[in-house]
């Protein structure tokens, strides 16, 4: 009984240096260990949610960029960011075969302004029905205009009557430069070509016009001048012209307009695909 009073104090001195120690090792050793773990575990959960939140963001993009892209080209069927020459050109073809007309002569012009047109309004028999007049019936403008039948219907002294659709000559004047430009449209231009074109019936003139006007592009048919046969003598100048037997020739002003501000969509316009030639100059795939 005596030796184990003796050895209690040393019995719980020796477990207190115990528990000392591992209240120590646990404070010093195993706590920062956990403390690190639990940080880590945390950075872990937060890197997890912004990859997943970067993945949201990437995947939001994409779908605007598609669908930017499913909806900027079409659109550039009609009015392109780039002038697209070549399928400007692919067009006038097109209705020239299509028409069964021959371009005899053709010269561009680009990188023109546009302008709005002032009183360029063209009005028609229907008045307030707003309907639209066939391209052919527009802008036609005849060099050769002497013949014309001025006479007034009202003059009783004339013998013979008036025939039924006869024209009388309006005067002409020509405008003041400028006098027909309204504002600029800013950051849009035209690409123009003038076309001397060879027919055999006005119906086929008519055709090419109507083929023009209904590309998908948007297209300005802006004059028609129907031009002189230059191998024409005086025996031969003043003769009735055959519909289907004679040649007519015509110059057709036409133009095509593109947008180039938006040239960041450049990527997306409509771009046809050519065959690479090794020994051929490729000017449209510069």
């Amino acid at each position: 009984m005596g030796h184990s009073t003796r050895l209690l104090p040393f019995t719980l001195a020796a477990s207190f240096v115990l528990f000392a120690v591992l209240a120590a090792a646990y404070m010093f050793y195993v706590q920062p260990k956990q403390t690190e773990r639990e940080t880590m575990a945390a950075d872990i959960e937060e890197e997890e949610q912004q990859i997943a939140h970067l993945r949201v963001e990437r995947t939001e993009l994409q779908e605007q960029r598609d669908s930017h892209t499913s909806s900027s080209t079409p659109l550039q069927r009609e009015l392109p960011v780039v002038s697209l020459t070549d399928q400007f050109l692919l067009d006038i073809n097109m209705s020239e075969e299509i028409a069964g007309v021959r371009v005899m002569n053709l010269s561009m012009e680009s990188s023109a302004p546009v302008y709005e047109v002032l009183g360029g309004g063209i009005t028609t028999d229907s008045g307030a029905d707003g309907d639209v007049p066939d391209p052919a019936e527009a802008n036609i403008v005849e060099e050769e205009t002497d013949d014309t039948d001025t006479r007034d219907p009202e003059d009783g002294d004339s013998d013979e009557p008036l025939e039924e659709g006869s024209v009388t000559k309006e005067e002409e004047r020509d405008f003041v430069d400028g006098e027909w430009r309204g504002a600029e449209y800013d950051g849009m231009y035209k690409q123009t070509a003038t076309m001397d074109v060879r027919v055999d019936t006005y119906d086929h003139l008519i055709r090419f016009l109507a083929e023009l006007d209904q590309m998908t592009r948007i297209m300005n048919i802006e004059t028609i001048y129907f031009t002189k046969d230059e191998d024409a003598d005086s025996d031969t100048e003043d003769r009735m012209i055959i519909d289907g037997e004679d040649l007519l020739d015509f110059q057709v002003v036409v133009s095509s307009y593109y947008y180039p501000a938006l040239a960041d969509l450049k990527e997306e316009a409509p771009r046809a695909d050519y065959p690479i030639y090794e020994d051929r100059d490729q000017p449209f795939l510069d």
